[in-house]
């Protein structure tokens, strides 16, 4: 359990950073449109996890579900609205690591001893907890890291009438 910990770990930030950081800075280098750099993110993100077992066995809807639209996605446009990784990366770290230590579906990426097996994947089933989870998740992350006025940047021009 601690080697799931600490991989899990490196392995959601590392992600995070490349997908929610450098791909959104290098696509708002063609535009500054939010809507055009979630969808970059969440497609080179969707891309480079077609090779996951589970897009095999579940089909498109798997993809879109679990690739696209939410770690895609979801998490991209979680991302810019807060101006941080932070946010992102917790939720990334939370899916991932229920996802390894509660549930062990044969064939998936990763096979862990877990508290529950499955042992058909059914992205039906999936896809439905996704749009469960979805707005929970956007209910209960701005209900309660609900931004404040002091942990607002300051910037120059908050500085009126100080010389």
């Amino acid at each position: 359990m601690p080697l799931a910990l600490v991989f899990t770990a490196i392995q959601t930030t590392t992600e995070e950073l490349f997908f929610h950081g450098y791909v959104v800075q290098g696509a708002s280098m063609i535009s500054t449109n939010r809507v055009f750099l979630a969808l970059v993110a969440a497609v080179v993100f969707t891309l480079l996890h077609l090779l996951n077992p589970e897009v095999s066995a579940g089909g498109w809807l798997t993809v879109f579900s679990n690739y696209f639209l939410v770690p895609g996605l979801l998490w991209t446009v979680v991302s810019l609205i807060d101006g941080t990784t932070e946010l992102a990366i917790g939720a990334h770290f939370a899916n991932n690591i229920i996802g390894i230590l509660l549930f062990n579906i044969a064939g998936s990426a990763v096979t862990t001893p877990a508290l529950f097996t499955i042992s058909e994947f059914h992205a039906t089933y999936v896809a439905l907890s996704v749009l469960v989870a979805i707005p929970v998740f956007l209910a209960s992350a701005y209900k309660v890291f609900k931004p404040d006025g002091a942990s607002e940047p300051v910037s120059q021009s908050d500085r009126r009438g100080r010389r």
